[in-house]
């Protein structure tokens, strides 16, 4: 995965959260994964594992490709 790849998943990520009015506190609430990790995410500076991928399309509503592309 590149940062191209992070890059995009983490604003969509952001994108997704803020069309729901949801912080990344009350995301990690509803996913039991850390702030600091989430954030992570959203800044592009990590990968998402594809537990991690899934758990968000759930809590979305999503399809992965809504988030990966």
């Amino acid at each position: 995965m590149s940062k191209t790849f992070n890059s995009t998943f983490g604003k969509n990520l952001r994108y997704e959260r803020k069309k729901r009015n949801l912080t990344i506190s009350d995301i990690a609430d509803k996913t039991y994964i850390s702030e600091v990790y989430i954030g992570c995410l959203e800044r592009g500076s990590k990968k998402p594992s594809l537990e991690v991928l899934f758990m968000f399309c759930d809590l979305f509503g999503l399809t992965p490709n809504d988030l990966l592309l």
